[in-house]
Parts: C-alpha cells; structure tokens; sequence
C-alpha cells in the first residue's frame, strides 16, 4: 500500500523529470525527422533541395541501404551483378542493352561478394519479372571472408536484403553516427562540394567531374592499386591458395544462381572481366597463375554440370580476361606519349569498355554484327585447355615486349613471395 506521504514523493519527482524527459523526447523526434529530410544516404531521396540535402557524400558507402529500395522503385526486366568495376563500367542505358528492350538495373555495389550476388538475385526474382542475369566473377574476392580486406557493412548471409536495409536505415535515424551523416550531407550541400561520383537511377556510379583524359595520371593510379594488390590483396589470397588447390573453391553461391534462374526460366550471362594485363602479371608474381587457371577450369566445371541439370536453362560463361587487344593496353608512363586509356586503374574498366562487353554478350542481330575480334572467348569443357594455353602463349609475348612495365612492376612489390609460375 502507497502511503500519501509516498505519492507525493512520485508526484514530486515526476514534476521534476518531466522537462528533461519532454525535451529528450523532442530531440530525438527532432532528430529522426531532420534524419529522413537530409536523407544522407539516399533511400528517400524526395524531395532534394539545393544547398540543403541535394548533395550526399555517404551514399556511396551505404550502397547496400539505398540499392534494394531504389530497385524495387523500377520496371526492370534484368540485373547486373559484380563489384565496384561492374559499378561504374556496366552502364545499363548502353546500347547493346537498351536497343534490344532490356531494361538492366546495375545492382553492382563495392566488394559485392557470391553469398551477397546470391541473395540478391533471389531478392530481385521474387519482386521482379527478371529475364537476364548478368554475374561479373571475381577471381580475388570469389572465396575470401567479407571482412578480410573490407571493413564494409556486408549484407548478413540469411535474412531479406530489404528488411535489413530498412532496419539499418532506422537505426541510423536515431543514432549519433546518423546525426553526425545528417550534418555532413547539410555541409556538403551548403558548400556545394562538388561530388566525385553520381548515381544514376539505373544504378551505376558515374564520376562526371573525375574521369580518365589526356591529364589523367595512370601511372600513379596504376602504381596505387598494384601496389595494394602485390602486397595485400593476393598475399590474402595465396594464404588460402593451398587449401582451393587441394579442395576446391565453393561455388555454392554460383550454382544457387543458376538454380533459382533455371526455376524461374531466367537467363544467365557470367563473365571474367578484363583484368588488365598489368594485373595479371602481379598474380603470376605472387604465384598464383595456376589458381587462377584452376578457378576457371572449375567455373566451367560448374556451367557444364548446370545444363544437364536444367537442359532448358540458358546459361554461359565469358572470359575477357588474359592478354588480348583491351587487357593489353599500353600504360602512358612519366615523360612518354599520353594517351586515354579504357581503365581507370588495374582493374576498374571504362564504360567505354563495359559497352564492348555488353556487345558481346548481347550482339545485335546478325546482319549488323561484327565480331569482338580477340576480346570474350566463351568458355566450355570442349575449348577452355585451348584457351588456357593460348593464354599462356600470349603471356610470353607480353612479357617479351613490355620488359620495362615489368621491371617496374617489380619496384612495387614489396613482400617476400615471388614466384613467376606460368606452367
């Protein structure tokens, strides 16, 4: 039983905690609404006004927020998938895609990995009347644990893509971190910081105020990213490298795709982007040429297997890799002749070069067509030695001719593993 004596002591106390508890209530309804009106990573994305929120430097890091509610926003009638070169080398508006009626969203993102492609195939299929996928393979990502080289917010490995995007989302709106972003993108916006990337409805990542020309600088840039590759990516990968040579890598991922794509009568179109030759030559460095060779004999493996599986599937895997017209491109060196090249850096391509992939994989009828010449070579059980033979032949001529590209080469690498195999 409350004595009156008691309940005036509760009275009392509420009387004095009610100001503090009115305005913490106050600033946190404050807080989750200024949060959903700057709308620092995009998801809402209305209304954008200038000098206010209609700049957003932390969407970019939040691609796994925004993507999922930006797709389901529109009539697509197929998906890319792959990591950050797919993301701003695979235009969706291209016309290979677009002349044919395809409707492509590129749901590309950084360091995507298999299990995230996976679930977001699923995700697109269930919501979408998706005909093509199309799967960039990544050789040094394929297996590697998400948080080994990128301490990115990767989607959870079970779950609705959707559901943990909107949680993520409202967890921000009533966060610090998410106050602290809210602030960022005023900032940003009212300082008309000029964004390095722009995302397009369609979902690639577009750099209109930063992009390869005459005044470029591949050397450096290329310099930058082999250097990261020789001493922290592929030592990452050979430290696992005996066990896939033993067991094999797990394509689980992969086979779960062609799966859900032979159920739903959904084409699929993988490839092995066109890493560039420089590239290349750091995996044969850090002696990881054979792997390499064993992943795609095991690729091929996969695709072989999924046909007698699904005889009505329609599947294929491509390889724009190894040393042909576009990988081969000569990079423009301190005090030589300046050109534009068609990469970014090591791997990341242009959309010049994207647009040349999407011709290949969706050539125009055959009265106007004109063959890729050397560049995409589709892979089966019945030519993928050939292939991988004639790659090695066109290593040894690479290599004879750019004898100074490689010494330099050899100048960034700065860990202790060397070892040349091209056997």
């Amino acid at each position: 039983m409350i004595s009156m004596a008691d309940a005036a002591e509760w009275r009392s106390l509420g009387r004095q905690l009610a100001p503090g508890l009115f305005l913490t209530f106050v600033w946190f309804l404050l807080s989750v609404i200024g949060f959903m009106v700057v709308d620092p990573y995009g998801v809402i994305d209305r209304p954008l006004i200038e000098g206010f929120n209609d700049v957003k430097p932390l969407r970019f890091a939040n691609q796994r927020i925004y993507k999922p509610i930006w797709f389901l926003r529109g009539d697509y009638n197929g998906i890319i998938l792959g990591a950050s070169r797919e993301l701003i080398g695979m235009d969706p508006r291209s016309a290979p895609l677009r002349e044919q009626g395809r409707r492509f969203y590129n749901f590309a993102m950084v360091d995507e990995r298999p299990y995230e492609s996976a679930q977001i195939a699923e995700f697109a299929v269930a919501s979408r009347p998706i005909r093509t996928i199309v799967i960039d393979l990544e050789f040094t990502r394929y297996n590697l644990d998400p948080k080994v080289l990128a301490p990115l917010p990767f989607y959870p490995k079970t779950g609705s893509i959707v559901a943990w995007a909107l949680r993520q989302e409202a967890l921000a709106a009533v966060s610090f971190q998410g106050i602290s972003d809210s602030f960022d993108t005023f900032r940003a916006s009212e300082e008309r910081r000029v964004l390095a990337h722009h995302h397009t409805r369609e979902g690639l990542e577009e750099y209109p105020s930063h992009s390869p020309d005459l005044q470029y600088n591949y050397e450096a840039t290329f310099a930058n990213g082999l250097s990261i590759y020789l001493n922290l990516v592929l030592p990452k990968v050979a430290d696992q490298s005996s066990d896939w040579t033993k067991r094999g890598f797990d394509h689980s991922s992969l086979k779960k795709i062609l799966d859900l794509a032979a159920a739903h009568g959904t084409r699929v179109i993988a490839f092995i982007g066109p890493y560039h030759a420089l590239l290349m030559e750091a995996f044969r460095r850090k002696g990881l040429w054979q792997l390499f060779e064993q992943w795609k004999r095991e690729l091929v493996s996969v695709f072989d297997n999924a046909k007698p599986a699904h005889p009505a599937a329609d599947v294929a895997l491509w390889d724009f890799s190894g040393y042909n017209s576009a990988t081969t491109e000569p990079l423009p060196r301190s005090g030589g002749k300046r050109s534009v090249m068609d990469y970014w850096d090591e791997v990341h391509y242009s959309i010049n070069l994207g647009d040349r992939i999407s011709a290949v994989l969706f050539p125009p009828p055959a009265a106007a067509w004109t063959p890729a010449g050397d560049f995409g070579t589709k892979l089966t059980g019945s030519n993928i030695e050939a292939h991988l033979a004639a790659a090695r032949a066109d290593q040894l001529t690479y290599e004879a001719a750019h004898v100074d590209d490689l010494k330099w080469l050899a100048t960034l690498d700065k860990s202790a593993v060397h070892s040349m195999d091209t056997k």
